[in-house]
């Protein structure tokens, strides 16, 4: 199933450099889903890797899974990564328009 009007996504892209892989398309699919969404981030974050890019043996992908799952206890993106070795670089984008406030 593809984009939903209203309905949030995260897109977390792990390999190394998947930052420089971001193009205009996928914020411009949302913005047409969404009226009045003009940046196409209303509904979506994406989580992208910089180089240098580690492996971590899945506790970024964990932690994130634990945070969509958990709604009990809402994390921010920084602790979401925070298990993430720390010469391992991620970068969120599409969050500056989140309501949620901790």
């Amino acid at each position: 199933m593809g984009a939903q009007p209203g309905k949030y996504q995260i897109a977390h892209l792990f390999a190394c450099q998947t930052l420089g892989y971001l193009d205009p398309a996928m914020f411009e699919r949302r913005a047409a889903l969404n009226p009045g969404d003009t940046e196409g981030t209303k509904f979506l974050d994406i989580i992208a890797t910089t180089l240098p890019s580690y492996p971590d043996d899945g506790m970024e992908f964990s932690s994130l899974f634990e945070a969509v799952t958990n709604l009990d206890k809402p994390k921010t993106f920084n602790d979401i990564l925070a298990p993430s070795p720390a010469e391992h670089i991620s970068v969120v984008y599409g969050e500056h328009d989140n309501t949620y406030r901790p």
